[in-house]
């Protein structure tokens, strides 16, 4: 179907596109940059180096649109493609991360490049773990269940990878007030007869990376167990040095490294020092002395959350925060700034230590997170399926097998050009959290051209090209001090600022002659064209009679001129592009009525409708006034050859009703814009009519061709009829008096029984009276 919308955003692009890619105005971020170096730090910008740079004798600007520049040739083309290259990608069973080495060069700014890395999930990857425990007095019961599971520990890791060591380390806090109530020894009213009198310290590195597990079971039972004063403790001092400390501790080159924190108490923070007057701040370097105790502990303040995040992060640390659910929340907003730590509910007696850290290493070892080094002047980003189809933005895949492999695509993006020479060509690590494996990025950012320093193929020293007071660099002159224009044609005792002032219509404009002309010593010479038919003009290259608007091609749709970028329209005609005719005569609906059919206002030829109609001429509205009166009289002498037209004569019909009458057997409404209509005529009879509008908007009047007339009056039925009901009436007269009559004379007789016996006649006072049923004797008469 049909859409205006439609069209009009199609006419909207392609003028869009025009105006880019044709007319080269003031626009087009090409135009800006006057050197090499400039031209190339804008994306999709190219630079022609030739020294003669022409279209057919026509002069052009150097940096155009890499899709525009198609009149130079291709040695004198600059235009830096990144260059690829893998230096080391060494295949071995045991390596997760390939390649480990690339290098891109030539990558210009705001341009992205893309290349591809693998991680693969691989069987037995060697695993370094080592035991980080809390030994004061609170940890008593963890420490003899550790040394009780220590076997069952080591077995069930190495059923998941045969290469697996295991060290042990224990801290307490720093020897001093307030931290401990004595600072020689744990003794005193608070001691305990089971653990003895013991020196509290800081860390203590127990034992190196081992597989002997029956030295790590005699180290963790030999250690003795120290009171301290305050709850929390020093373990972010242990943490720190058996992170930095890797000859102590043993941590292998390839391997996935894991620290087990395991405590019941919250642990001091840098500043917490101070309260025991230490005042100076971590250094981050290994302080073990020859006993493998830390030394700094009582010169040196604890380390902070960013320095552990820091650290974990270098050294490709997996931190497990083995706590108890007391303290677990704290650990919890810690883990959220330390890259591959996690946070494990520990038993108060650490009963489930073995099942924690099998649960947690399997989650690590089936994860892949991948961070950078980057800086800010480059974008780093990460895609992948993970083991899926999806393709999406992500850093992270989770629910690895051993031998899934992931793809990442690697996105790089120079965001800015740094001023500093030797950041051009930042070294960046990529690597997996946890993994003592990288990536490493050898990155080339090009911020200049060859042909604009010395002996770069484009550099010519005091070149004719520029009257011998300049040089040539990559195609543009640059003058001496004693000389401007773009030839160095302008003498020194002329103001450069000045002349190039006169080229520009105002101060806050910086581009000379609107980018389509040459500024020669103060005047703007515009650029000819490789049209002969179109013209550059103005005082600053401003104006052309090729830049209108245009319609369907035409330049002011062939019904103007263009003057200065603006159509001067013909007379009936108007818009930016002429295309608009200055009468109503489109706007009225074929077949004749009001402009818009009333419902709208003509606006270029076309109507343009209230808010309740629609349609061409805004014809179909559901919600005006129904049209059936004006209709009638032309279905009456049209079809019928009544009415008040078909009374005068029939040219008042034919003039009046101009439009489209149709007859069919029946009608109805078919479309939501048709109405229907109806009429009585001179025998009362009903016509019915349907009428609408067709695609082009033209009125269509439907007729139903046989008016609905009601049927004839039954004269004699309806007599019949009233004699009947009279007869009906008389009878049940009759019969009502009938019942009234009998009613009333049946109450009259029981009235009558009921007086009679009140009354109780006596019959012995009647000498008449003879009881009927006694026995008759004659009397004797005497006369």
């Amino acid at each position: 179907m049909y859409s205006p919308c439609w069209k009009f955003w199609t006419v909207f692009c392609v003028l869009l596109a025009y105006n880019i890619y044709v007319q080269g105005n003031a626009y087009d971020p090409c135009l800006s940059p006057t050197t090499c170096g400039e031209c190339i730090r804008v994306p999709n910008c190219v630079w022609c180096s030739h020294k003669n740079m022409s279209v057919q004798g026509n002069s052009s600007h150097p940096c155009q649109l890499r899709d525009l520049m198609t009149y130079c040739p291709i040695e004198s083309l600059v235009d830096p493609i990144p260059v690829e290259k893998i230096l080391v990608d060494k295949p071995d069973e045991l390596i997760q991360l390939r390649p480990q080495r690339v290098s891109v060069t030539n990558l210009r700014q705001g341009l992205v490049h893309n290349f591809s890395m693998q991680f693969k999930v691989v069987k037995n990857y060697p695993a370094d773990l080592y035991y980080l425990m809390d030994v004061s007095h609170s940890m008593l019961d963890d420490k003899n269940n550790l040394v009780r599971l220590a076997g069952s520990l080591v077995e069930t890791m190495r059923n998941i990878t045969t290469e697996f060591v295991l060290g042990f380390g224990s801290f307490v806090d720093k020897n001093v007030i307030p931290f401990v109530e004595k600072t020689n020894a744990s003794c005193g009213p608070r001691s305990f007869p089971e653990i003895g009198c013991s020196v509290t310290y800081s860390f203590s590195h127990k034992l190196s990376l081992s597989d002997n597990v029956n030295e790590f079971t005699e180290t963790v039972n030999s250690t003795r167990i120290v009171t301290t004063f305050d709850v929390p403790e020093g373990g972010f001092d242990a943490l720190l040095q058996a992170m930095v400390c890797k000859d102590q501790i043993g941590w292998r080159e390839r391997s996935r490294r894991l620290i087990v924190f395991a405590t019941d108490a919250h642990s001091h923070l840098a500043g917490n020092g101070r309260l025991g007057g230490i005042i100076k701040p971590n250094d981050g370097l290994c302080h073990l002395d020859s006993n493998n105790m830390y030394a700094e502990a009582l010169r040196q303040d604890y380390p902070s959350l960013g320095q552990i995040s820091r650290f974990a992060k270098d050294n490709n640390m997996n931190i497990i925060f083995a706590v108890t659910n007391d303290v677990k929340s704290s650990y919890l907003e810690f883990s959220k700034f330390v890259p591959g730590s996690s946070v494990a509910n520990l038993d108060p007696n650490s009963e489930n230590i073995v099942e924690l850290v099998r649960e947690t290493y399997e989650k690590i070892s089936s994860s892949v997170e991948m961070i950078d080094t980057s800086g800010p002047e480059v974008r780093v980003r990460y895609y992948t399926a993970c083991t899926g189809t999806l393709v999406r933005e992500n850093n992270k895949c989770e629910g690895l097998k051993v031998g899934d492999i992931v793809n990442f695509t690697i996105s790089i993006e120079a965001i800015e050009c740094p001023a500093n020479v030797s950041a051009r060509t930042p070294i960046i690590q990529i690597k997996p959290v946890g993994v003592n494996e990288v990536l490493t990025l050898d990155l080339e950012i090009v911020c200049d051209c060859a042909c604009e320093k010395p002996g770069g193929h484009g550099f010519v020293a005091n070149a004719t090209e520029c009257n011998s007071s300049g040089d040539l660099k990559c195609g543009v002159c640059e003058c001496d001090s004693s000389h401007s224009g773009s030839h160095c044609e302008c003498r020194g005792n002329e103001n450069i600022v000045e002349l190039e002032t006169n080229c520009k219509p105002d101060n806050a404009t910086k581009i000379l002659c609107s980018g389509r002309g040459d500024c020669f010593c103060g005047k703007c010479q515009c650029h000819k064209r490789p049209n002969s038919m179109e013209e550059i003009s103005g005082t600053y290259c401003e104006c052309d009679d090729f830049s209108c608007d245009r319609f369907d091609g035409n330049l002011c749709a062939g019904h103007g001129s263009c003057n200065c970028g603006q159509c001067l329209c013909y007379a009936g005609w108007q818009g930016s592009d002429c295309n608009c005719k200055t009468t109503n005569e489109t706007c009225i609906p074929i077949g004749g009525g009001d402009v818009c059919s009333g419902n709208g206002v003509c606006n270029c030829g076309s109507c343009q409708c209230s808010a309740t109609s629609n349609g061409r001429y805004c014809e179909d509205c559901p919600t005006c006034p129904s049209r059936c009166d004006e209709f009638t009289p032309c279905v009456q002498c049209k079809v019928f050859q009544t009415g008040p037209y078909s009374a005068d004569n029939e040219a008042v019909c034919n003039s009046e009703c101009t439009y489209s009458i149709e007859t069919q057997e029946t009608v109805q409404v078919e479309e939501t814009s048709e109405r229907e209509c109806s009429y009585e005529n001179e025998k009362k009879c009903t016509v019915k009519f349907v009428y609408g509008f067709d695609s082009n908007g033209a009125i269509l009047v439907r007729v139903q061709q046989e008016p609905i007339c009601p049927p004839p009056i039954p004269v004699l039925a309806i007599g019949f009829g009233l004699a009947g009901a009279l007869i009906a009436l008389l009878l049940l007269a009759l019969l009502c008096y009938r019942l009234v009559t009998y009613f009333y004379d049946k109450r009259e007789y029981a009235r009558f029984l009921n007086e009679r016996e009140n009354a109780k006649w006596n019959t012995d006072n009647n000498p008449l009276y003879v009881n009927p049923t006694g026995t008759f004797k004659n009397p004797t008469y005497k006369l």
